[in-house]
């Protein structure tokens, strides 16, 4: 029991609706971006500020890093002053609900930010779901995204509600975060910022 959590992350992509084919619960499912060449969940885009300089946005970066401005935690791992360029992981906890049982995996991310005149780009990827502390292992998010499961396979009931649950919760997360950060990364600093 303890591993079915994880089997199941690891199994499911779409959500159940009575009467729908395979392909229709396919082309109904919640999408997640998929880089076409990492084949990873990512979420990227090019941010103009243009009254901003690179500096003045490498600050502002570094503080969103600092400041849990939102329900997760992001933890500033790599710093390139010269590059222009903050890299974190980061962690929040979600809901899913399996046979009336309510679990609580975190899910983790790496988030990175590059910095110039006037503009600045995000890639948050590398989503993996791990499990709460009873459990030891960890299960990428990307069989969530791969949308050739449901045609293959004949998945429960059960496993396509978690896959669907884990999808939202991923993408809910995702919102959040991306919403924290541009928020951050629009607010002025001033000199004397203490």
């Amino acid at each position: 029991m303890k591993y079915l959590l994880v089997l199941l992350l690891l199994a499911g992509v779409a959500g159940p609706s009575f009467g729908q084919t395979k392909a229709q619960l396919l082309a109904d499912t919640l999408r997640l971006p998929v880089d076409a060449t990492t084949q990873r969940i990512t979420y990227a885009a090019v941010v103009s500020q243009p009254a901003a300089s690179a500096a003045e946005l490498y600050t502002r970066g570094k503080l969103w890093f600092a400041t849990p401005a939102y329900a997760g935690r992001v933890l500033l791992r790599a710093a390139e002053p010269e590059a222009g360029v903050l890299q974190g992981t980061g962690w929040r906890e979600v809901r899913l609900l399996v046979n009336s049982t309510w679990y609580f995996p975190k899910l983790l991310y790496t988030v990175k930010v590059a910095v110039k005149q006037g503009r600045y780009r995000y890639e948050v990827t590398d989503f993996r779901f791990e499990s709460a502390p009873v459990f030891t292992l960890e299960a990428p998010a990307e069989p969530l995204a791969a949308e050739t499961y449901v045609q293959a396979t004949r998945p429960r009931k059960t496993e396509l509600k978690l896959a669907q649950d884990a999808r939202q919760a991923l993408a809910k997360a995702s919102a959040e975060l991306l919403a924290s950060l541009q928020a951050g990364m629009s607010k002025a600093t001033t000199g004397d910022a203490w």
